[in-house]
């Protein structure tokens, strides 16, 4: 029943953010499908296995108010709406830690903020890596407006993709073999590029 109020209460909020390319309510749902599929993998309980998909709901929502430290938000936000839904205040800390834990860099330190974590930054691991990426490139022109070239894009994204590490023994595993896939398709198109450039 809670789980019910919390996705109908977000998902309102969320669908404000249609303006957003990538954190939005459609990469909600992905992390809600990705905690899933990590809890199942690790036979999380079924208690702190709610305790993180609530986290899941919340953790974006604060991009309403802001892009900046909207995790913060987030938490707060969490945090109101737990505490008339009779929530004990445990449980409300945990999930308000699981939300704090994604930023970045991400430092998780218990069970379920790693599940989070992991769920969160899955796509860079997904076969549609680039097409999330290509979103994300495009909600940070209309946010900050920060543009790039191809090359430069492809250049930040090796960085990122060579420095990432996954939280739990799922992702560590199963999600990080396949990231290094997505990183050497990504020195693949460096390489294309860098020979475009070379032959102008």
């Amino acid at each position: 029943m809670l789980l019910e109020k919390v996705e109908n209460y977000t998902s309102s909020l969320l669908e404000k953010l249609n303006d957003l390319p990538f954190h939005n309510i459609h990469h909600t749902r992905a992390v809600i499908s990705h905690v899933k599929e990590i809890c199942d993998r690790l036979s999380v309980s079924a208690k702190d296995g709610e305790s993180v998909l609530i986290a899941a709901w919340f953790h974006d929502v604060g991009y309403i108010t802001s892009h900046k430290n909207h995790e913060e938000i987030s938490s707060r936000m969490a945090e109101d709406f737990l505490v008339k839904e009779g929530l004990y205040i445990e449980q409300i800390e945990v999930i308000k830690n699981c939300i704090l834990s994604t930023r970045l860099p991400q430092k998780p330190k218990l069970l379920n903020e790693k599940i989070l974590c992991d769920a969160d930054l899955y796509h860079l691991s997904s076969l549609d890596y680039f097409f999330w990426q290509q979103l994300l490139r495009r909600e940070w022109e209309i946010c900050y407006a920060k543009k790039y070239s191809d090359l430069n894009w492809h250049k930040l994204n090796r960085e990122f993709l060579s420095n990432h590490s996954y939280h739990t023994e799922y992702g560590k595993k199963i999600l990080l073999p396949r990231v290094k896939d997505n990183l050497a398709k990504t020195e693949r198109l460096l390489h294309t590029y860098q020979i475009k450039l070379r032959s102008v």
